[in-house]
């Protein structure tokens, strides 16, 4: 246990050591509270100076800026149209006003259509489960080794085919995949087929250098070339002539008889193939349809439709199937047969089996410099190759499509388990390719329209729903009637554009007022000063709070602080400055803020730097000429050497905050520090001192304590003597 502070004296000399020693250091503990009043006078002055710092900064954010609600420092605070839009179709459009549009009447016709943006979706579902992917998710785990074509216990598996997503059975020919390709065959009231819900039908419209037809059929992303006798149909040959064969809708007969290279061969079913085609021309005596070489090695094969001009039907060569065992009678083959077929690829040491026509990526095997190997694809997009790889994720490869320069957008909905890409602009048509793995095919992308929309009889077309027209910016929200319908006078929208400034000098009011709050805390912070009786009102000390309640100390300083910017030279400077701006000329308009209604009052008034608002002179100016008024307050010349008044209250407040107020901070925030090294001077040496009149009172104890023994002992002999 430290007995340092424990002081045990006066035994002998009978005083009170440390009362005495306490008012012997009286003088010294004066110097010290006096100092740390001042320390604490120049930090409630920091304080003080820091909250107009904020409250300042804060004005000009929000206020003496182009952005936020309460901004100023934009046009659109100054505008003074309004548009009063009327007619039944009012709804399908949006106009907004600025400063620079002309008051009068305008009148929007039909809106025949909205831009939109080429897209395509991923029919069905992204993910075989229809679970969904992650983002996270990497392409190698799901589409590189994804296994084969799975049929439950029924023989059935959902897959996408051509496009088209079906339930495929095992033991379904390709005419019964054909037909669920095409969907239920809906008659409609003419005498053509129709197939709603279609995709690519399964066409052998390609032949190989053995003259052989065969078609490409794209099986969950995978292709599956299949071949046939005779594959180009009578329907293929038939939609190319001008003067359309028709065919009834319930026989599939053709309703008159067709002539096939002059040779009329009575009536024939739609789905007849080129083969029995001509076995009737050779019935008839005539020549057969034959397939010709052509220098490039893809074929051609010139037929004349009911007395049409001769023309030419064209079959590319396969670049990578040859001689195929797949034989006669594809049309009755089993899909079955060839849906487990794989393929292998090996990346690194690892070799990943992938179904023939499994929903998959044709990967390919990469070499990097350091040796090792990854598997690496490309799709592409507007004609952009961009790759991928096995350790992408799904958000990388969107990251990458999208940063591609592909003109295109890329995004996966997890709740529809669907991708869907999107083109940038809608006029401008929207290529994919190699995506069939994601379930995005160039048969479903769906094009993109332009906005159409008449307006004071002309017909405007733009590549956005959203754009500026002769002064005001138009919205289309809404197409009116279809197009083609006929558009009657009454149809019309009417637009009329006036002038009220109303809500441009409530914005200008609301500044006027918060920028008056400050001015008047300023002005009373400049004037405010202790009576008499308050000036001996100083900072308390540790002591003397410990006397007091917390009320009484929140009352004592606050007539403490009372007067601490008093006269300040920087805040008296910026308020003058500001007051004065009010009454300089913005040159590049002629016009000072007074003259349209934005003044002040007397220098000796209590008001003289609040700003005084006329708000029938603003808004009668604001009306007459708002681009001219916009210009006083924010706008700026040419040159830039010229700028409106918002400006220069923005600079005037700046200056001081980074400037006078600046240095102001950085000189209190020195005087604390060096108030503090002279109060623990000051301490050190009270310390010393009192350390130092303490060992002189016990060195006088001791002194009285040895008087006192020697008193005693000559006491003692005394009394002895005396006996």
């Amino acid at each position: 246990m430290s007995t340092q502070n424990i002081k045990m004296l006066g035994m002998y000399s009978g005083w009170e050591t440390d009362s005495v020693i306490k008012q012997m250091m009286r003088i010294s503990q004066l110097r010290i509270d006096s100092k740390t009043r001042s320390k604490v006078a120049l930090q409630w002055k920091q304080e003080s100076l820091n909250s107009i710092k904020t409250e300042l900064t804060d004005f000009r954010r929000s206020y003496l800026t182009a952005l936020g609600p309460n901004a100023m420092r934009i046009s659109s605070a100054f505008n003074s149209t309004v548009a009063n839009i009327t007619g039944k179709n009012a709804g399908a459009v949006g106009i907004s006003t600025n400063i620079n549009s002309a008051v009068g009447t305008m009148r929007i016709g039909q809106v025949e259509s909205l831009a939109k943006n080429a897209s395509v979706t991923t029919l069905g579902t992204a993910s075989r489960s229809g679970g969904g992917f992650q983002l996270t998710d990497t392409l190698g785990s799901i589409f590189l080794n994804t296994g084969d074509v799975e049929f439950d216990s029924a023989g059935d598996a959902r897959v996408h085919i051509n496009g088209a997503t079906i339930t495929l059975n095992r033991n379904d020919t390709l005419d019964q995949i054909n037909t669920k390709i095409l969907g239920e065959r809906v008659p409609p009231t003419g005498e053509n087929y129709t197939y709603p819900n279609a995709g690519s039908s399964i066409l052998f419209n390609q032949v190989d250098y053995q003259g052989r037809a065969y078609s490409s059929v794209s099986l969950n992303g995978k292709s599956l070339t299949i071949y046939a006798d005779t594959a180009i149909t009578a329907e293929q040959i038939t939609n190319k002539t001008a003067t359309r064969v028709t065919y009834n809708s319930s026989t599939g007969i053709s309703t008159e008889p067709v002539t096939i290279n002059g040779e009329n061969i009575g009536h024939i079913h739609k789905d007849e193939t080129l083969e029995s085609i001509n076995s009737k021309l050779l019935a008839k005596g005539a020549n057969t349809v034959k397939w010709t070489p052509l220098a490039n090695g893809a074929s051609e094969a010139k037929i004349s439709v009911n007395g049409e001009a001769e023309f030419a039907i064209t079959a590319s060569p396969s670049p990578i199937i040859g001689p195929s065992d797949i034989g006669q009678g594809t049309m009755g083959r089993l899909i079955a047969d060839e849906a487990n077929k794989t393929i292998s690829t090996k990346v690194g040491n690892t070799t990943y089996t992938t179904a023939v026509n499994d929903r998959g990526i044709n990967w390919t095997t990469r070499y990097l410099s350091d040796g090792s190997k990854y598997a690496t694809a490309n799709i592409w997009i507007n004609g952009r190759a961009i790759e991928i790889n096995q350790d992408m994720t799904i958000q990388d490869m969107i990251n990458r499509v999208n940063s591609s320069g592909a003109g295109a957008t890329m995004r996966y909905d997890r709740l529809s388990d669907q991708f869907v890409i999107e083109n940038d602009r809608p006029d401008r048509a929207l290529a994919v390719g190699g995506m069939q793995a994601f379930g995005i095919f160039s048969t479903n992308v769906q094009a993109g329209t332009m906005a159409r929309v008449w307006v004071n009889g002309e017909l405007i077309e733009r590549n956005t729903n959203i754009f500026d027209f002769r002064g005001v910016t138009l919205t289309l929200n809404e197409t009116t009637k279809p197009a083609g319908e006929k558009w009657a006078p009454e149809d019309d929208i009417t637009v009329a554009l006036t002038r009220d400034a109303t809500d441009a000098v409530e914005r200008v009011k609301a500044f006027v007022e918060v920028y008056n709050g400050i001015i008047y805390k300023l002005e009373s912070l400049l004037k405010e000063t202790k009576n008499g009786s308050e000036r001996s009102y100083l900072a308390l000390t540790d002591e003397e709070k410990a006397e007091m309640t917390e009320k009484q100390i929140e009352e004592w300083e606050t007539i403490a602080k009372k007067g601490m910017l008093r006269n300040d030279y920087a805040i008296q400077g910026m308020v003058n400055a500001l007051r004065g701006s009010l009454f300089e000329t913005v040159r590049s308009v002629g016009l000072t803020p007074s003259a349209v209604g934005l003044s002040t009052g007397r220098y000796d008034a209590d008001t003289g730097s609040q700003i005084s608002l006329d708000e029938g002179k603003l808004k009668a100016a604001l009306e007459a000429d708002p681009e001219k008024i916009a210009n006083l307050f924010m706008g700026i010349s040419e040159s830039g050497q010229e700028r409106g008044w918002l400006w220069r209250v923005d600079d005037l407040i700046g200056e001081y905050v980074d400037g006078s107020q600046y240095r102001s901070l950085n000189t209190l925030e020195d005087s604390v520090r060096r108030a503090n090294e002279e109060i623990d001077k000051l301490q050190k040496k009270m310390f010393d001192e009192e350390d130092r009149l303490y060992k002189r009172f016990a060195a006088m104890e001791t002194a009285l304590s040895k008087l006192q023994s020697q008193a005693d002992w000559f006491t003692a002999m005394m009394g002895s003597f005396n006996r």
